[in-house]
């Protein structure tokens, strides 16, 4: 299992906010201070906020019905 990292917002976020949010976090993983930590911890890939979205849709598809065939629950 691996794990990730991401920026969330609310939902109905407006279009030119989510964009500039969106290339505000590319552009900072992108430089050159944040990209060698990240690569000293181990980090690899990123994503858009359509590429996170659609990662986290994949994810939520798998590991609901897993934690259901599990029986896996909240304490």
């Amino acid at each position: 299992m691996g794990n990730w990292y991401g920026m969330l917002a609310p939902a109905g976020l407006k279009p030119e906010v989510r964009a500039s949010l969106d290339k505000a976090m590319l552009d900072a993983m992108k430089s050159p201070t944040v990209a060698a930590r990240m690569n000293e911890g181990g980090l690899t890939g990123m994503a858009d906020g359509k590429g996170f979205g659609e990662r986290l849709t994949r994810d939520a598809a798998f590991w609901g019905p897993q934690i259901k065939k599990l029986g896996i629950t909240a304490e």
